[in-house]
């Protein structure tokens, strides 16, 4: 995981924000396919639309510092490379959602064996269904018609879904408040879908309202909103408002989109204008025999120079950074392509130099190096 990642994961987040922000109007609606159909569309869109910046606005860039990163010398003893603590982020972030996935994984596991085995409480996972044995007759049935919903409706595969978001989103609450209220829509689709195997559904709801299992992937027939669910049981479906609010899909949409339009690039101070002269000149590592014997290995007269007998001196202009880096390399004089281009190749891949000293700091200093072509002897 990289830190663009992360970037990519806060825009995530603040789609999906403004998404619950104006599902909130619909809490009490009783069209609950539309309230399904908001959440998962809201945590898909949320994914979906920070790959498309500038779909509608042109984009906003903004720029950040890296953290310092010190080599070699710079860093702590006996350590080759030190790092600030925000470079540790990404992969500190990606240690926790691996480790909620695995949890998920095992948690998944557990519930497609819990929904196999016979027990007290009626549950549903995927495709399996499980109703209590003593249960009999209308209870039975409206049981049944409760769980067969769920797995008809795939509504294990949204909370397996919203479990992947808030396990990928850990540090944000929103994730998890969502699955809540998704769960919760589930009980009340299926509610909806049982009432009428049952005369008195709502009196069977309480008769077996004796809590639920903490935290389980199931759908258990049992639930903590039973006042929600009874509410919602008498609660007519009534257009009035329905216009209204389903009118905040666009001004949704569309705060979504200006809140991705937005990019963040590293801060890259321009570098230092570079000097003619300073105090203390930059020094090949090893001082000029050591360049001398740097370029003698690495020369090579080009066939091509050869063939058209070229020689001479080509100039190569370059400038040693203020932290001894070759940059800028460029020729000033040239004699012949060939020899240009091999002058230009062995002063771009000099190793660094010890920088120029000036005041007591390091500067940049333009630099120029005559590099003679002599025309090998032939044998």
């Amino acid at each position: 995981m990289t830190m663009s990642t992360l970037l990519y994961l806060l825009k995530v987040d603040l789609v999906f924000a403004v998404f619950l922000l104006a599902y909130l109007p619909l809490r009490n609606d009783a069209r609950l396919v539309f309230r399904r159909g908001w959440l998962l569309a809201g945590g898909l869109l949320a994914w979906a639309l920070p790959l498309l910046p500038g779909l509608l606005v042109e984009p906003v860039t903004f720029s950040f510092t890296l953290p310092e990163v010190a080599l070699g010398a710079g860093a702590e003893a006996g350590s080759p490379l030190s790092l600030g603590w925000t470079a540790w982020l990404p992969l500190a972030y990606a240690v926790v959602v691996a480790g909620l996935m695995l949890r998920l994984l095992v948690r998944a596991f557990h519930a497609w064996r819990l929904a196999g085995v016979e027990g007290a409480e009626p549950l549903s996972f995927l495709g399996r269904i499980r109703v209590p044995g003593e249960a009999d007759g209308d209870d039975r049935e409206a049981l049944i018609a409760h769980e067969r919903a769920h797995v008809e409706q795939g509504h294990s595969l949204d909370v397996l879904l919203f479990e992947l978001f808030a396990a990928i989103h850990w540090p944000v609450p929103l994730w998890r408040w969502a699955l809540r209220e998704l769960r919760l829509v589930h009980e009340l689709l299926a509610d909806r879908a049982a009432q009428h195997a049952h005369p008195h559904y709502d009196a069977l709801l309480l008769a077996r309202a004796l809590g639920v299992p903490a935290r389980a992937l199931v759908h258990s027939f049992r639930s903590s909103d039973l006042k929600t669910r009874i509410h919602m049981l008498n609660t007519p479906r009534s257009k009035k408002g329905s216009l209204l609010r389903t009118a905040l899909v666009l001004p949704a949409l569309l705060g979504a989109l200006l809140l991705v339009s937005w990019n963040a690039v590293p801060f890259r101070p321009a570098p230092q204008e570079p000097m003619k002269v300073a105090e203390k000149m930059p020094e090949f590592k090893g001082g000029k025999q050591a360049m001398f014997t740097y370029l003698v290995n690495e020369l090579k007269y080009p066939a091509a120079a050869k063939a058209d007998e070229a020689a001479g001196t080509v100039f190569v202009g370059f400038v040693v950074d203020a932290d001894g880096h070759v940059r800028d390399a460029q020729v000033k004089r040239g004699v012949h392509k060939a020899l240009d281009a091999e002058a230009l190749r062995v002063v771009k891949g000099m190793p660094d130099w010890d920088p120029a000293m000036h005041k007591g700091k390091m500067v940049p200093v333009e630099m120029t190096l005559p590099i003679r072509f002599d025309l090998p002897e032939e044998k």
